[in-house]
């Protein structure tokens, strides 16, 4: 005769919450340690985002120039304050991103991980590389749109008195003889009234889940709960991750005949 005992209802109900337990502990750790993984290959995009941009300026231009990161049909500063050029700080010239291609084994290093999902949906999206928008395309606009904010070679250096009394001067670096504390790639965190119309008002690429991004350009990441933080790589090749509190609020789409559009920001 088999004397073998089953497990009762609540001796299995037992298991499945002690079961459950696990699960919801482990998970967020889980979660975690995939978010601090990606924030690490992110850091080390950058870093060789950084080092193509210095190869091009040491072996392509001339006096170390960086590469061109203004939009628009412009060919110098003085097109840029005529109302004939623009800068987009995620954005970067096509024959300056084709130079910089030379120095890269896969260009989808200028994409931040976290950021993919944001062009999925574009129709000129191409497996996770930088590409020109149909918009670009429209307006003759040759600039490659990255995965990160490219701040250097900008037609305006100086950038403008802010629009918004809360965003901070930036200066936009031209050769490897500027500062080296002055940031060259940075992880993308916007908010824009203006972009809102076009569905992306406030993006986040290093939120508390991944990936954030929201319609609504009106409310600033710093009202989100989501908020974590980005790495920012600066000019003597260092790259260093920055909660969001550490940051400053910046311009970031610069064109001298429009304030609206102006009214941009980025965070690092």
């Amino acid at each position: 005769m088999d004397n073998k005992k089953a497990f009762t209802l609540v001796e299995l109900l037992v298991v499945v919450a002690i079961i459950a337990l696990l699960v919801s502990i482990l998970l967020p750790a889980l979660g975690n340690a995939r978010q601090q993984a990606r924030n690490v290959v992110c850091a080390s995009q950058i870093k060789q985002s950084s080092m193509a941009a210095f190869s091009y300026a040491t072996g392509v231009s001339k006096n170390d120039r960086l590469p061109r990161g203004a939009t628009g049909n412009g060919t110098d500063e003085s097109d840029y304050f005529n109302g004939n050029s623009l800068s987009i700080t995620n954005t970067i010239y096509e024959d300056s991103f084709e130079c910089i291609a030379r120095f890269l084994e896969d260009t989808r290093i200028m994409v931040c991980p976290n950021a993919i999902k944001w062009y999925e949906n574009d129709a000129e999206y191409n497996g996770g590389r930088p590409f020109i928008t149909a918009y670009n395309k429209s307006k003759s606009w040759n600039a490659f749109t990255l995965g990160y904010n490219y701040l250097g070679g900008h037609y305006a250096q100086n950038w403008p008195d802010p629009v918004d009394p809360q965003a901070v001067k930036w200066y936009s670096p031209s050769t490897l003889s500027d500062r080296g504390d002055l940031p060259l790639f940075v992880d993308l965190i916007w908010q824009s009234p203006y972009w809102a119309n076009f569905g992306k008002g406030t993006d986040i690429a290093h939120a508390k889940n991944g990936a954030f991004r929201s319609a609504d350009g009106t409310t600033s990441p710093d009202e989100l709960v989501s908020k974590i933080g980005g790495n920012v790589g600066v000019l003597d090749g260092s790259v260093k991750w920055k909660s969001f509190d550490e940051m400053e609020k910046h311009h970031t789409y610069n064109f001298y005949r429009d304030l609206s559009r102006q009214m941009t920001f980025g965070w690092w």
